[in-house]
């Protein structure tokens, strides 16, 4: 098993990792211990894990199941969201991005601002340069999809967590990839309620993804046709 801060690149980026001690190498964990973790770690650098009693909760306007801001130093995830477990593993890999400096992260401005305020902004009708947007949403992928395979690694170490449930992930973390094409195709943000969980979008994906572009590709008029049920 490959640890999800170090990523099998050898570096040991912090003393108090577990996995760079050894724990987790040897054995899995249950899903209790690796939530322990999170909040153990999370506390340690001064962030505070809000459970809020919901679907879904929001941030700078737009609806989601879960969301990182290191400005005020929080994790936020919604309780009763779908996959709640994986979204909060998500929104801690997240944390480590930001408290590790990864170059996704560094890498996630547009012109100093932060990509996905560049896109909120644009939802909420602060902003309208498409270009722009187009550049944050870029930059938006490239963070997300990376935050996913550190996430995956931490889900690889859990105890009972299938291959399956494993490659759902990464089904699931391919079609956020392709959503965020979506709201650059349509310009705006899921109707509420109608995320891709919601309206089954990963069975579709799942059947012919093999055949697909990669995660960052620009979106194909098939794909399109699919996210539509979204925005509708």
């Amino acid at each position: 098993m490959v640890c999800p801060v170090c990523l099998g690149t050898g570096l040991r980026l912090e003393l108090e990792c577990g996995w760079c001690r050894g724990l987790g190498v040897d054995r899995k964990l249950s899903k209790e211990e690796l939530v322990g973790f999170i909040e153990k770690q999370a506390t340690s650098q001064g962030f505070k894990i809000e459970m809020v009693d919901a679907p879904k909760v929001h941030t700078n306007g737009v609806e989601c199941s879960a969301f990182f801001c290191y400005q005020t130093r929080s994790l936020t995830v919604a309780k009763h969201s779908v996959n709640f477990f994986e979204n909060l593993v998500h929104e801690f890999c997240h944390l480590r991005q930001f408290s590790h400096g990864r170059p996704a992260w560094k890498n996630s401005l547009v012109d100093g601002e932060d990509a996905c305020v560049v896109v909120d902004d644009f939802l909420n009708g602060l902003m309208t340069d498409r270009a722009r947007l187009a550049r944050a949403i870029d930059k938006t992928i490239e963070l997300e999809w990376d935050c996913e395979q550190m996430a995956h690694s931490y889900l690889s170490m859990v105890d009972g967590y299938t291959d399956d449930q494993l490659k759902t992930q990464q089904i699931n973390a391919f079609i956020y990839m392709r959503f965020y094409r979506a709201v650059q195709e349509f310009g705006r943000w899921y109707e509420p309620g109608k995320d891709f969980h919601v309206m089954g979008i990963h069975h579709e994906y799942a059947e012919k993804i093999e055949t697909l572009p990669s995660y960052n590709a620009p979106i194909l008029q098939e794909e399109i046709d699919v996210f539509k049920k979204c925005f509708e």
